[in-house]
């Protein structure tokens, strides 16, 4: 191998219907009037994780804004299979 590839493996934990009241109130805390968006994109990564998909960019000029937690529950929901990528760490 000489460049960087995807791995796909199974979820461990399948889906199920119910409420999420605390994960509603992060997504629409980080992605605003983009919520629709943001519930797409994550739908895609559970339902279609093989689908090519954007790189998903949150930038905002003030702290506090819940980007690395949004980030953190990607990887619990995930299964660790997301990466997360501090700006402040790129060259």
């Amino acid at each position: 191998m000489h460049g960087f590839y995807n791995i796909y493996s199974p979820l461990l934990h399948q889906p199920k219907e119910g409420e999420f009241f605390y994960t509603m109130r992060l997504l629409e805390h980080v992605f605003g009037e983009q919520l629709n968006l943001g519930l797409d994109y994550g739908q895609l990564l559970i339902e279609q994780p093989i689908q090519i998909l954007p790189i998903l960019c949150l930038f905002f000029k003030e702290q506090s804004t819940s980007k690395t937690t949004l980030l953190k529950w990607f990887k619990i929901v995930l299964d660790n299979k997301h990466e997360l990528i501090d700006q402040r760490q790129l060259p």
